[in-house]
């Protein structure tokens, strides 16, 4: 009973320190270079690697890395009792994509003309030409969970699971085999990763492990 009890304790005490945060943090045009390099180490030392970047555009995405379970209190993606559990049962994984939007250019309840639903005459805006104003940022946490057709799972226990062979004619159909399909947003996560961008922000405190991009 000691392990469980004590995976729970840590579990507890790691959700309640990142369970606030901001939805949105505010950055000067003149702290975006830094802003970027933060979010990508912040994503980093979370266990987020990332994978896509393009500071002209502001977004930052990251590989999926696999949800931690109770069994696994070190897991730098559990910051919760509640996600711990549901990883033990379910095999889930967890990307991110942070991303810069000038301030100005956040959609307005007062705009009077609507009928462009895709703004194909807007230029792309380089945020690294801008000198003025505020961008902001945002991120997203995205929940996958494995999924195979093949799989009957039983409603008593685990054990039971059993597989059901399916005939292909095309040994190659990608439908049939394993998948990962978005279930939920963690949006725990989402404020704890923009908490320490701003925390980090505020403080100066840069990294010097921060890898070099070609964007």
């Amino acid at each position: 009973m000691a392990v469980p009890l004590l995976v729970a304790a840590l579990l507890a005490l790691s959700g309640c320190a990142a369970s606030t945060g901001p939805d949105v943090i505010t950055v000067s045009a003149a702290q975006y270079a830094e802003a970027f390099d933060l979010s990508a180490e912040v994503a980093r030392r979370r266990g987020l690697i990332p994978d896509y970047r393009d500071r002209r555009t502001g977004v930052l995405e990251t590989h999926p890395a696999i949800a931690g379970s109770l069994f696994e209190p070190w897991n730098r993606l559990t910051l919760s009792i509640e996600q711990a559990a549901e990883s033990t049962f379910r095999f889930q994984r967890r990307r991110a994509r942070f991303e810069f939007i000038p301030a100005e250019m956040m959609p307005s309840e007062t705009t009077a003309d609507r009928r462009d639903v895709l703004p194909l005459e807007l230029t792309e805006i380089d945020l690294t030409q801008i000198e003025e104003g505020d961008l902001e940022l945002r991120v997203w946490v995205y929940v996958e969970e494995s999924s195979r057709p093949d799989l009957r799972r039983d409603s008593w226990s685990r054990r039971l699971t059993t597989r059901s062979p399916i005939v292909r004619s095309d040994p190659d159909d990608a439908s049939t085999q394993q998948a990962w399909i978005p279930v939920a947003r963690d949006r725990i996560l989402e404020r704890h990763l923009l908490g320490e961008v701003q925390r980090r922000l505020t403080s100066g405190n840069v990294g010097n492990d921060v890898d070099e991009d070609a964007g």
